[in-house]
């Protein structure tokens, strides 16, 4: 390798776009500071080196600021012992920063000591540990006899290996940082310990949203998140994270880094275990704002903002969709064209550069167009809606006794449960799909008025189908046809304000089904579940994003994926005991508890202890036993069934059916099982309403 002195000018803009960077600061001869810059051809692998004082980005052509570890600006990076590294791949994003104080184990420590390490790091992270608390516990472990054997350091910057500095880009009003996707990627493929990927391609899914981390204030994140379909255990992982007091003011200059990349893997693509991925875009997911924001389109409250027709919205206080029939339908090439100039804004988007396609690629979201637009919307006309809508004050009350009557049936893989009308305001987007798909239909039944009870249902029997995976393609026509009627009769019953963009996108909702599968596989909710972790990692109000980029990374390094034998499809077995019940002449093990890959069944618990067997009987389990390696389990069958509703179709064509009488105590084999049940009163004396968690994989 060889080294030249160049200065600044010289260097900027004298690399090609297929060189890898890696640059390198270190303290040269007489404190010098210098910075060395890797340049590797990527086809002939040949290194030069070169030092400079400064580093220009010309191509992005902006400020880069360094943060450090307060926080603070940082233009001076010299340090006696400090390095950190610019790990860049062929399109100049920064995707990593290490420090290098000491943070990596001495060839002195032990295994034990370095595994006693390991643990305290993992645990610092997994339960969000503050610096300055984990800072005191070296110090006290500073007192233990041999804790120069530890390699314990002295501080937890050192013990998480936590950057020291954190490059931003300017995005006006804010700030950007670019993790990088090949990395994320690679990262997350190894810890799901997933050694080939099926045909070698990886099909992703973005997600752009954005959320506010301040009351008193604009202060907001707008994230970039990415999540692999079709591989067992994905979650969403950062793409790029973008602060400021304010959404960024040009959405082009937010996608910047990120398109640059996704157009650089797509020509490309990655090598993993030896082995060459291509990537695909899936589409992205976002409400209706955020979508608008990235395509430069119209927002949700244009007279042309449908994303999926030409129709034209009117005037009611607001804008409606009244003349729906008037519309045709968008594609691909009359969106790049323009041919309809009012759904546009001046500018184009560059997602366009991506080849995805700008109306199918960005499919509609059913967590925030159905359950918190129209479910939400519903409940609130019931309750301070319209004289010809709203219930009384006694029937609203009588429903949230039921809800909350309820909640002690509902099975542990709902996160949340049943909260009473009072609390509307706070109900979360799980707690109105969990209303919509399982409760509603019960609590609801003899005290919301039936033309409205009956509404309700078409909307419960629609997305129903849509949501399970066996019924989504099948029952398509018929589930479009329900949605169609569902918002025939929305304007009806609720008048021309409720006709607002949500509900007109209801008629396009089956169609993206037909195209991608049912709801469950293209909507918001997992990335949801990790705005909201991600939100909770900013410990003050000062510098939040370079907070959540150190905590991300330490979570990264020090984090391990529990992979458990259930989730790998084997059956788990838990708590043993001897009480029985059993067959005659029964010898082995018995156990009250079984986690299974998509649910766990318990069987002293009311609320995990239903399963719906293969010739979709319902079963109320009563135990679990192991006979030479085979698992069984004992319960009692419901013997007698019926509909829970019989419009717009009866509730069996979901296999939800209204149950009571317990059969005498039989016994079956585990693999018997099709999937978990939710089972609650249904207001009359020992009957019941059994529902199939669409949540199981195998329903």
């Amino acid at each position: 390798m060889t080294s030249l002195g160049l200065d600044s000018e010289t260097l900027n803009g004298s690399f090609n776009d297929e060189a890898e960077y890696v640059n390198h600061e270190f303290t040269g001869p007489e404190n010098e500071k210098v910075i060395e810059v890797n340049v590797v051809d990527g086809d002939s692998n040949v290194c030069s080196s070169y030092d400079c004082n400064d580093v220009v980005n010309s191509e992005i052509g902006q400020q880069v600021h360094m943060f450090d570890s307060e926080g603070e600006i940082d233009t001076d990076s010299s340090g006696d012992e400090q390095e950190f590294h610019f790990n860049l791949n062929s399109n100049d994003e920064v995707f990593a920063i290490r420090e290098g104080d000491g943070g990596g184990a001495s060839p002195s420590v032990t295994h034990s000591a370095q595994r006693f390490r390991d643990e305290i790091s993992e645990w610092v992270v997994q339960y969000q540990i503050k610096h300055s608390s984990v800072d005191a516990l070296l110090k006290i472990f500073t007192l233990l006899p041999g804790f120069e054997k530890l390699g314990l350091p002295k501080t937890c910057r050192t013990l998480l290996q936590t950057i020291r500095q954190t490059p931003l880009r300017l995005v006006s009003p804010g700030h950007y940082y670019h993790f990088g996707i090949t990395e994320s990627i690679e990262l997350l493929l190894k810890r799901l310990n997933v050694d080939r990927v099926d045909n070698d391609i990886i099909k992703i899914q973005f997600n752009v949203d954005g959320i506010p981390i301040a009351k008193s204030s604009e202060s907001c994140l707008w994230p970039i998140l990415g999540l692999i379909e079709r591989i067992d255990g994905s979650v969403p992982f950062p793409v790029g994270i973008y602060h400021g007091y304010g959404k960024p003011k040009d959405p082009n200059e937010f996608l910047y880094d990120f398109v640059r990349e996704v157009c650089l893997l797509q020509q490309i693509g990655f090598v993993y275990n030896g082995r060459k991925i291509d990537v695909e875009v899936s589409g992205f997911l976002c409400d209706a704002p955020a979508m608008a924001f990235i395509k430069c389109i119209k927002s949700h409250t244009g007279y042309y903002s449908c994303s999926k027709c030409t129709v034209k919205g009117e005037w009611a206080g607001r804008v409606v969709f009244l003349n729906e029939e008037k519309g045709e339908k968008r594609t691909d090439a009359t969106f790049r064209n323009r041919a309809h100039v009012k759904h546009h804004n001046n500018e184009s988007s560059s997602l366009e550069l991506l080849g995805v396609d700008m109306i199918h690629g960005f499919p509609l979201d059913y967590m925030h167009l159905v359950c918190l637009g129209i479910m939400r919307k519903m409940l609130w006309y019931w309750i301070h809606g319209p004289l010809n809508v709203r219930m009384g004050r006694l029937r609203i009350e009588k429903i949230s006794e039921r809800l909350l009557d309820v909640s002690c049936y509902i099975p542990r893989e709902f996160v949340r449960k049943p909260r009473g009308f009072n609390e509307l305001a706070r109900w979360k987007a799980t707690e109105f799909r969990q209303f919509l798909l399982y409760t509603g239909p019960v609590v609801l039944k003899g005290i919301l008025p039936s033309h409205l009870y009956g509404h309700f249902l078409t909307l419960h029997s629609a997305i129903k189908i849509l949501v399970s995976k066996e019924l989504c393609q099948r029952e398509n026509t018929y589930a479009k046809s329900l949605l169609n009627h569902f918002v025939d009769h929305c304007q009806r019953f609720y008048g021309d304000t409720f006709m607002s963009y949500n509900s007109h996108n209801l008629r396009h909702l089956a169609d993206d089904v037909l195209m991608r599968g049912h709801l469950d596989t293209f909507s918001c909710f997992p990335f949801e579940n990790y705005l909201y972790k991600l939100k909770h990692l900013i410990r003050k109000h000062e510098k939040p994003l370079p907070q959540v980029v150190r905590r991300l990374q330490e979570f990264a390094n020090h984090m391990r994926l529990e992979v458990t034998t259930s989730s790998l499809g084997n059956p788990l077995l838990k708590r043993k005991h001897t009480d029985g019940p059993v067959p005659s002449g029964f010898r082995g093990q018995q156990y009250r508890e079984v986690h299974l890959r998509d649910f766990v069944l318990k069987s002293d618990s009311v609320k995990d202890c239903h399963v719906y067997l293969k010739d979709l009987d319902v079963v109320k389990v009563t135990n679990f036993f192991e006979v030479d390696s085979r698992i069984f389990f004992t319960g009692r069958k419901y013997v007698y069934r019926d509909n829970v509703f019989t419009l717009p179709c009866e509730s069996s064509r979901f296999n939800v059916f209204l149950l009571w009488g317990l059969d005498s105590l039989n016994w079956w084999p585990l693999d018997s099982i099709l999937c978990k049940a939710l089972v609650i009163p249904c207001g009359k004396r020992h009957k019941c309403a059994a529902f199939p968690l669409l949540m199981s994989k195998n329903y």
